[in-house]
């Protein structure tokens, strides 16, 4: 009984937020440390992708690569024009709140900010092999990695001369989280977006 308790409690999250702002910063950092061009469209598309879809950051780049067809792939990725305009459709075939195991997809909308996903991810198909696998994908043919995923967000924000010791690839997720709730989006609807237990969501939120 008392470990449950311990498991119910609120704990606050150490990493820090990456904001909209911060997002930003890093892209425009992008082309100074990354190797050519082209590997800037593609981290600048995985960043702003990581952060306007809520995404943990497992559901968009490999950590082992037998488990690489887990992650969001090149086919499961969509823009689409709706109602309200276009929209990228992204398509989890592995979710950690997905109970029924039969994937889900999620919806992420055109801002007007430099950092729109919709345009970084219009841009990076230009650049990338034309192969079948997981969306992000280097020049040479190998898919990216989480650790390289760290590496470029570190590299960046050191660059910047943040320290990037209390950032973590998270961090994306953590931000979009804080500025929804900052703009008035109700908890319900960031539970949704972020697809969060209650418990989980408050840990995520930075006011």
């Amino acid at each position: 009984m008392l470990e449950g308790l311990k498991r119910s409690k609120f704990s606050k999250d150490k990493r820090l937020p990456i904001t909209s702002e911060l997002l930003a910063r890093i892209i425009e950092k992008l082309p100074s440390i990354c190797y050519s061009a082209k590997e800037s469209f593609l981290f600048a598309a995985a960043f702003s992708v990581a952060f306007h879809g809520f995404l943990r950051v497992g559901e968009l780049v490999y950590t082992k690569l037998d488990q690489a067809q887990n992650i969001i792939s090149i086919h499961g990725t969509q823009i689409l024009c709706g109602a309200k305009g276009e929209f990228i459709r992204l398509h989890l075939t592995h979710s950690k709140g997905d109970q029924t195991g039969k994937g889900i997809s999620i919806d992420i909308r055109k801002t007007d900010s430099t950092v729109c996903p919709i345009q970084l991810l219009k841009r990076y198909p230009r650049v990338r092999p034309n192969k079948n696998g997981p969306l992000l994908c280097h020049l040479g043919g190998k898919y990216v990695s989480r650790y390289q995923f760290s590496g470029i967000l570190s590299k960046a924000l050191n660059v910047i001369g943040i320290d990037s010791s209390g950032y973590k690839s998270h961090s994306f997720r953590i931000g979009a989280a804080s500025e929804a709730s900052a703009k008035g989006i109700s908890n319900e609807e960031i539970m949704k977006l972020g697809r969060w237990k209650f418990v989980a969501n408050r840990s995520h939120i930075r006011l």
